[in-house]
C-alpha cells in the first residue's frame, strides 16, 4: 500500500469538511462509511470489490489500534 497521509482526528469536523478534505487528496480508491440522522449505516466505495473494501477496513482497524502509527 502507498504512503498514508496522516490527518489529525477531529471530533468536531462535519461530514462536509471531511468530504472536502478527501476531495483535495489524490485518492485512487475510497470507502465512505457513515451514519445518517437515524443512525442507519451508509457505505459506498469506488473502484473496489467488497472484499477489497473489507481488506482496506481491516488495515484501518490496525492503524487505529496502533494509535495512528504504521
Amino acid at each position: 500500500m502507498a504512503d498514508i497521509i496522516v490527518m489529525p482526528a477531529s471530533e468536531t469536523m462535519t461530514p462536509q469538511q471531511a468530504l472536502d478534505s478527501a476531495k483535495q487528496a489524490s485518492l485512487s480508491e475510497v470507502v465512505i462509511i457513515g451514519t445518517d440522522t437515524d443512525k442507519n449505516f451508509f457505505v459506498r466505495s469506488s473502484r473496489m470489490s467488497c472484499r477489497d473494501a473489507l481488506w482496506l477496513a481491516e488495515q484501518l482497524k490496525q492503524y487505529a489500534l496502533s494509535g495512528g502509527s504504521e
